[in-house]
């Protein structure tokens, strides 16, 4: 009788043969210490790891990896920022382990935050007038649905595109210029 081999087993008999390329092992290795950095990353975020542990993992990483780590770092951080969501574990890496100065990112992340609630302010009264005047309804329980509103939602979109490209330009200059810290030496 013939012996049954696995899915696993034939692929591999069959590939055995096959070799990565130097190009294809270094692309695999950057794309495993990606991995990693966004594992280590999500760790922080999760309180798992410290801004001192966090610095220890990445330097045993500069260690026993070929790739620029401090670079893979940087770009990871600045990809994950984006207005409107909460940035403050990428802010606060950014700047203790990596050196960067993030007034100009802070400040776009929190302009947006104050841009959309001064516009949203702004909307709910003027849909509280349109509903006195137009309708007679008035009072402190009328509280207009304003995710319903189409011009709100329009007003919404064109901010967060003036506030994307804000903080694009702050993240290419941020690029330009790499990881002020040397992660093994914290300096």
């Amino acid at each position: 009788m013939a012996e049954i081999k696995s899915t696993l087993e034939l692929v591999m008999e069959k590939t055995k043969h096959l070799t990565l390329s130097r190009e294809e092992k270094q692309a695999q290795t950057r794309n495993e210490a990606r991995q990693r950095i966004k594992g280590l990353i999500q760790k922080h975020r999760d309180a798992v790891l410290n801004n001192e542990r966090f610095a220890e993992e990445l330097e045993s990483m500069q260690e026993t990896s070929a790739v620029i780590v401090n670079d893979l770092l940087l770009y990871e951080l600045l990809d994950g920022l984006h207005p409107g969501r909460d940035n403050q574990v990428q802010l606060a890496l950014l700047n203790d382990i990596c050196g960067i100065d993030i007034t100009g990112l802070a400040s776009v992340c929190d302009g947006y935050k104050d841009e959309i609630q001064s516009m949203t302010q702004a909307r709910i009264q003027a849909l509280k007038n349109i509903l006195a005047q137009q309708h007679h309804i008035s009072g402190s329980a009328v509280v207009p649905n304003i995710k319903t509103d189409d011009p709100w939602h329009e007003k919404l979109l064109e901010i967060k595109d003036n506030f994307d490209q804000l903080l694009s330009r702050e993240k290419t200059a941020i690029k330009k210029n790499g990881c002020a810290k040397n992660i093994k030496s914290g300096k």
